[in-house]
């Protein structure tokens, strides 16, 4: 008894061993090419993620603030900020985020909900970032807690993601 191999005729055994070794050579392509799509995907989650994560930092320290801030506090936001953003809180400090802050004793805190990426460069991201804000006036006990949402523009700068931009989110 003959197996279907030697049944072929010759012509017919090279073009099946040729079918065999493309479709290896095939799917061999197919599972490198997965391999480095998943690994190029994770690289863009941790990228996102980071940004997420400085933005929600950023945001939360910069939208945080109180009349009795002393100027190492400020120096530690500073850090978090870049470009014009940066240049602007070192001249009127909390008044960048709500203006007449300084002179009314206003005191903000931010507990930032939640981000979400919308746009992500090898040196810029766009950050959707939703915000808990409570903000009291020196002297008036009542406090305003309202729900903000804020488009933070992040830039890399000595390896870090630092927000640019802050704006509010227009319908």
């Amino acid at each position: 008894m003959t197996g279907w191999w030697h049944r072929l005729l010759p012509a017919d055994r090279r073009w099946v061993l040729l079918s065999g070794v493309l479709t290896v050579l095939v799917l061999a392509v197919a599972v490198a090419a997965t391999v480095v799509a998943v690994r190029a995907g994770s690289d863009d989650d941790a990228e996102r993620t980071a940004a997420g994560t400085a933005a929600a930092h950023a945001v939360t320290e910069l939208m945080t603030f109180g009349p009795d801030d002393d100027a190492a506090r400020r120096a530690q936001v500073r850090e978090l900020l870049t470009g014009a953003l940066a240049a602007d809180y070192a001249g009127r400090g909390p008044d960048v985020v709500f203006s007449g802050a300084v002179e009314s004793k206003v005191s903000m805190s931010a507990r930032v909900l939640d981000v979400a990426v919308g746009r992500l460069d090898e040196n810029r991201a766009r950050v959707l970032v939703f915000v808990d804000q409570s903000v009291s006036v020196a002297g008036d006990p009542a406090t305003d807690r309202l729900p903000v949402s804020r488009w933070a523009t992040l830039q890399r700068s000595g390896g870090h993601w630092r927000l640019a931009r802050l704006e509010p989110v227009s319908g």
